[in-house]
This record gives C-alpha cells, sequence and structure tokens, in this order.
C-alpha cells in the first residue's frame, strides 16, 4: 500500500510540476520572470498553512486560501494556482479507501487524507511538521463530520447547493487552519529543550573540566613552590652557617692578636726589668 502511495505521489508530482502555469503561459519548465507587483509583505502574520479544501472525489465541498500567509510565504512563484492543483491532486486520488499520503516540493507539502470518501487536502510550507499536519486535517475532519454527520444530507448539500454548503463551513475551516497555522509542535519543542538543557550539561562538564585542569595547574605551582622555598630554605641554613663559621675564626685571629701582643708586651716588661737589676 505504501509502495503504492508513493509511486502515485511521485506521479502526481510529476504532473502538477509538467502542467504549472507561468505568466508567459508555458509549463513549469519554462522560465519566467518573478511578478511585477509582488504582493506586501505582512509581517503580522506567518501562517504555514496556505490553502484548505474539502472534496467528495473530485468536487470541492469547502475551500479556504489564506492570501496573507501566502503573502508572507515568500514563494518562488506567488501566483501558484492552488485550486487548479488541488483539483488535479482530487482527480487522481480514489476515494474509495481511506489513507493519508503527501509529496514535496522544494518550498511546499501537499498532504492529504481520505475517510469515508470524503477528501481532506491542505497545502503547506515544506519546514511545517508532519505531525501536526494531519492532527489539522484529522480535526477538520471531526469538525466537519459533527456538522454533516448524515451521508445523505451530505449528499443532497454536495449535489444540489454546494455554495450554501462552502458558506456554511468556510468560516470554521478558517477558524481551524488559522489555529493550526502557527502552533507549535509540542514534541519539537520538548526536544528542543531537551537539547539545550543537554548542551547547558555538556557546557557545565567542560567547566568543570577546565577547572579540574586548573586546580592541577595550581596544585603542580604549589609543589613547585613548596620545592623552591625548601632548596631556599637549605642554601639560607647553609649560608648562615658558612657566615657563622667566617665570623667564629675571625673573632679567633683577633684572641690569638691580642693574645700575642700581651705576649710581647709581658716579655718586654721582664726584660726590661732584668736589664735593669743586672746594671
Amino acid at each position: 500500500m505504501s509502495a503504492d502511495l508513493e509511486s502515485g505521489a511521485a506521479a502526481k508530482e510529476a504532473d502538477l510540476r509538467a502542467s504549472r502555469p507561468t505568466q508567459n503561459g508555458g509549463s513549469a519548465t519554462d522560465a519566467h520572470s518573478p511578478p511585477e507587483n509582488p504582493p506586501a509583505k505582512q509581517d503580522a502574520w506567518g501562517g504555514k498553512i496556505l490553502f484548505a479544501t474539502i472534496a467528495y472525489g473530485a468536487l470541492r465541498l469547502v475551500t479556504y486560501l489564506d492570501k496573507q500567509a501566502v503573502a508572507t510565504a515568500e514563494l518562488s512563484d506567488s501566483k501558484l494556482p492552488f485550486e487548479n492543483i488541488a483539483d488535479r491532486i482530487l482527480a487522481k486520488t480514489p476515494n474509495s479507501a481511506d489513507i493519508k499520503s503527501f509529496y514535496e516540493t522544494d518550498e511546499l507539502s501537499f498532504n492529504f487524507q481520505v475517510y469515508h470518501g470524503v477528501t481532506y487536502l491542505c497545502v503547506c510550507l515544506r519546514d511545517y511538521p508532519r505531525r501536526l499536519v494531519f492532527d489539522y486535517l484529522r480535526q477538520v475532519q471531526l469538525k466537519f463530520e459533527e456538522r454533516f454527520s448524515s451521508a445523505d444530507e451530505l449528499a443532497v448539500r454536495k449535489a444540489n447547493r454546494v455554495d450554501e454548503l462552502n458558506s456554511a463551513f468556510r468560516g470554521t475551516l478558517k477558524a481551524i487552519t488559522r489555529a493550526y497555522s502557527t502552533r507549535k509542535d509540542k514534541i519539537a519543542q520538548v526536544q528542543g529543550e531537551v537539547e539545550e538543557v543537554s548542551a547547558m550539561m555538556r557546557r557545565n562538564i567542560e567547566d568543570t573540566l577546565e577547572r579540574g585542569e586548573r586546580l592541577d595547574n595550581l596544585v603542580e605551582q604549589a609543589e613547585d613552590l613548596r620545592g623552591t622555598a625548601s632548596a631556599f630554605s637549605r642554601q639560607s641554613r647553609s649560608l648562615k652557617q658558612r657566615m657563622c663559621q667566617k665570623q667564629a675564626a675571625a673573632a679567633t685571629c683577633v684572641i690569638i692578636l691580642v693574645l700575642l701582643i700581651i705576649v710581647g708586651v709581658v716579655l718586654a716588661v721582664v726584660l726590661s726589668t732584668r736589664n735593669r737589676g743586672s746594671g
């Protein structure tokens, strides 16, 4: 089933690209210049869901185009014929079985689901989360079935009063589209928060390791200082001992010199005394 859907989606995409009109009237492969008067950018709105429709077979029952979202999307082709593209997708989509599928271009994603013969289709910017896309289509389906629960009533409305059906549900479709168009994916948001916390933890670990390296460096420097202080203390003691020895030697020399002087003086006195006695 998935292989058939993928091949069908690829065929639809090729067909749509080949048939996309341009300003020169050629196909999508023809070169074309940007529109002369592009719509002014409106910063107040940045919706991701550009177009939505509900169809029974190839008949579109309710359609909503968010022109403001298209204006702010900055597409390479701002005049893309969404309704024509939707008609081509619907013409090639069987509604006999419940299916979900999508295909993408460089800028857009085309998503649809079929449930009980009714096709719910939307065109979004490619970066809009896929989970939210099909959650949006599911919500549209529930609201539509709640409003038109009877298959016979729906058949009568689609056969005789399509405009009335469009008017009756278009406001609801617009409200749901606007509500989902700027909604954030909670799972992606939680994942982003987890990644942010993980990055913060990695930075803290790196800072701790860096502080550990700095502490190791401080310990090494302290050990070096301790060794230097110990060597300086040994050198100081050795120098003090040498100075004490020098001072002791100098004192000894002075004492010897004083003794010699005293002995010399005594000898001189004794000799002088003896010379007087003999004379």
